[in-house]
């Protein structure tokens, strides 16, 4: 698992995902985390940057190289095909809550992230339990 690692798509731009989860060959998953208990969510820089990594994701790799201390099985990882971007988020429900059928996936405008993206949602409400699920595509 890498926390906010940089990702670079050709040779200027450089992209920080908050978590990459990988197994011992590829990448298997990249997460956007948003924390706004109190605020509608908000998504679009992050499904940007999901949206060009799963563009690129055969140009895309991970290094486990460190910027301090001795270097110990330096790595780069590729992504896998079957990579998983994922959207997470605590935030205020809004009018017409993420779960409802009315409420379009977040990624609805990317199709390069058909099939291989997961929206999870803690819908806060005043004085109430957070309203906790997820919708995939």
């Amino acid at each position: 698992m890498f926390i906010e690692p940089g990702m670079k798509v050709g040779t200027k731009r450089v992209f920080f995902p908050d978590i990459v989860i990988c197994n011992t060959r590829e990448v298997i998953a990249v997460i956007e985390i948003k924390y706004q208990p109190r605020a509608l969510p908000s998504h679009d820089k992050d499904l940007e940057t999901l949206r060009i990594l799963a563009r690129n994701r055969r140009r895309v790799s991970v290094s486990n190289t460190r910027f301090r201390g001795p270097a110990v099985d330096a790595k780069n990882y590729p992504m896998s095909e079957d990579v998983l971007f994922v959207w997470a988020g605590i935030h205020k429900k809004p009018q017409t809550s993420y779960e409802s059928e009315e409420q379009k996936l977040l990624s609805h405008r990317f199709r390069v992230l058909d099939d291989c993206f997961l929206q999870l949602h803690a819908e806060t409400d005043h004085l109430k339990r957070p309203s906790v699920f997820s919708r995939v595509n």
